[in-house]
């Protein structure tokens, strides 16, 4: 039973790794489209039209993340959680952003009656007490680092959309036109 057990847990965290490299590299895919960095992090392949470059170079950071810690000393199973615990603050991290932009864009603009911005309220409180209850009480080394490396990568995001608006705009562009979506109002 211990070996269907673990070869179930391995699925599932191949499974995993795949849905992220495959969400990484989407996004990576569109800011290269878009001009950032390099404009061949945006080029899709030919036969399949995968974002094959954007997706090597997601694969090779994450192999390369996990040979290192491996090198380390650091066991499998804490390579999983660390990495683990690092993917899960990212997405609390977005999923605030999105909380954010939802009641800008749905509330502050009357798209939606004013009572459902009670479950935007709700969600933003879930996401900012699971936040903090990240950093206290104060949780093991390594773990307390985490919310911070998380932090400042969050920073550097937001540094490089203040400093260069041209660039946000231009994929904010891209995004809305490779989804078909409206010209955004200007402001």
């Amino acid at each position: 039973m211990q070996d269907v057990i673990n070869f179930g847990a391995t699925l599932s965290a191949f499974a995993s790794c795949l849905g992220c490299a495959a969400g990484a590299s989407r996004i990576l895919f569109a800011l290269g489209r878009d001009g950032f960095i390099t404009r061949r992090l945006g080029d899709a392949s030919a036969r399949t039209g995968s974002p094959a470059n954007a997706l090597a170079v997601v694969m090779t950071f994450g192999i390369a993340v996990a040979v290192i810690l491996r090198i380390n000393g650091t066991t499998s199973t804490n390579v999983f959680f660390y990495l683990g615990t690092i993917g899960v603050l990212a997405m609390l991290v977005a999923y605030f952003v999105i909380q954010v932009g939802a009641a800008k864009f749905l509330h502050l603009e009357k798209r939606e009656p004013q009572w459902r911005a009670l479950i935007v309220v709700l969600a933003t409180a879930a996401i900012v007490y699971t936040l903090y209850k990240q950093v206290w009480p104060r949780p093991p080394h390594p773990y307390n680092v985490f919310p911070y490396l998380i932090l400042a990568w969050a920073a550097i995001g937001a540094a490089i959309t203040v400093a260069f608006p041209a660039l946000a705009q231009r994929i904010g562009e891209g995004f809305r036109r490779s989804e078909g979506m409206a010209e955004a109002p200007a402001d």
